[in-house]
């Protein structure tokens, strides 16, 4: 079962769900695959492995197979990795190549069908949320686009899928209280002063079409960017609700990339997702 409202994934273990990945081939045409992990939702940095038990009930010969909670169907597929991995290249992931000879014709998007099982549930490795991460690589390695979908493998699915659209729905009186009150002080807020929300980004683009200063670019009311001290750029703007939890979601992605790509910052940015993911969850519960 899948929760549009959460973008998440429930399925039983060794229950097989295909997804179709499509891609738009520009020319020069080059060799791409696509590469499956699975990860933690809050600590990204850290390897999904098996459980014990069901490690041992395991009679595949393949090694790296055998130890991969991911098991693709695709007769193409490559297993990597090792427990101890680190670096995308490291971790246990899964690869294929995407076979593509000749351009299409109209520019058509080109689709291939990946399917996936689980060898162990989510109760396996401590209940922990996991989340599993497509990237589009060409033949050295080089990442061209990523997609993330949450994901809990459990024995009955459509009870959990019930669970969280209810809780997510309809919030306990506790919360719904607390949700109330800091609308009341937000209103008391915004009577005397209008604070935009901030997030902390890096990025080199400076470039705007507005007045700019030593100690930032002032774009509107409503947008400032801001070089801090430190040399990192902070983003403060205002936004509704859709908007920044969408906005939210693809900073925590982007992250969560640059722990793969920088494993030696992980501490520093696992810190940074666990709080992007509270500020999701804390929209979704209003």
């Amino acid at each position: 079962m899948y929760s549009s409202n959460r973008k998440k994934l429930y399925i039983r273990m060794h229950e097989i769900f295909t997804l179709e990945a499509v891609y738009a081939p520009k020319l020069p045409l080059q060799q791409l695959r696509v590469r499956v992990l699975l990860s933690f939702k809050n600590e990204v940095s850290e390897p999904v492995l098996r459980c014990q038990n069901h490690l041992s009930k395991d009679t595949e010969s393949n090694q790296t197979r055998r130890e991969s909670l991911l098991r693709c169907e695709n007769p193409t597929a490559e297993y990597c990795g090792t427990s101890e991995g680190k670096n995308i290249n490291d971790r246990y992931s899964i690869i294929f190549p995407l076979g593509l000879s000749v351009m299409p014709r109209n520019d058509c998007p080109i689709s291939q069908t990946i399917a996936i099982k689980f060898t162990c549930q989510n109760s396996c490795i401590g209940r922990r949320e996991t989340s599993l991460i497509f990237l589009l690589e060409g033949m050295s390695g080089e990442i061209l686009s990523q997609r993330v979908m949450d994901v809990k493998i459990c024995s009955c699915p459509k009870r959990d899928y019930e669970a969280d659209e209810r809780n997510c729905a309809r919030p306990s009186k506790r919360k719904a209280n607390d949700i109330e009150s800091r609308k009341q002080k937000i209103a008391k807020v915004e009577n005397v002063t209008r604070k935009p929300a901030k997030i902390a980004i890096k990025d080199e683009d400076t470039s705007s079409d507005s007045d700019n200063s030593d100690s930032g670019i002032s774009i509107s009311r409503d947008l400032d960017l801001q070089l801090t001290p430190s040399g990192e750029y902070r983003l403060s703007i205002t936004l509704e609700k859709d908007l920044m939890e969408q906005i939210i979601q693809n900073v925590n992605q982007a992250v969560a990339l640059k722990i793969y790509k920088e494993p030696q910052q992980a501490k520093h940015y696992n810190k940074m997702c666990r709080q992007l993911l509270w500020y999701s969850e804390k929209f979704q519960r209003k």
